[in-house]
């Protein structure tokens, strides 16, 4: 029986964004910077693509002003449109999450 409780389309989004995660992320960056330390954001594969996002948007501009790098694997090929890889709309399974951080570590080591 096949349990897969994810979907690709989300009606609206779930409502906005704390501002105060938004400072941590953006004080995190700055720390790094300062500490000269290497700083990645990684946006993982979603299910449910939501075009627009703000989400990707907000960690982009954080990464170019910050001058860190950014992956952003929300709409990922290999995983859009595959839900036996997910748990639900956001979250892969052992299979996905397994896939995704093989990618990720041949990525960083490039």
């Amino acid at each position: 029986m096949n349990c897969i409780k994810a979907n690709n389309f989300l009606k609206k989004p779930f409502g906005e964004i704390d501002k105060n995660k938004i400072d941590a992320l953006n004080d995190i960056a700055a720390t790094c910077k300062k500490k000269k330390i290497r700083l990645v954001f990684v946006y993982s594969p979603i299910f449910s693509n939501s075009p627009d996002s703000i989400e990707t948007k907000i960690i982009e501009d954080i990464s170019k002003t910050q001058k860190c790098q950014y992956f952003d694997f929300s709409n990922d090929s290999t995983f859009d449109n595959h839900p036996e890889y997910f748990d639900d709309n956001f979250h892969l399974n052992d299979n996905g999450a397994r896939k995704f951080s093989e990618m990720f570590s041949k990525l960083l080591q490039d």
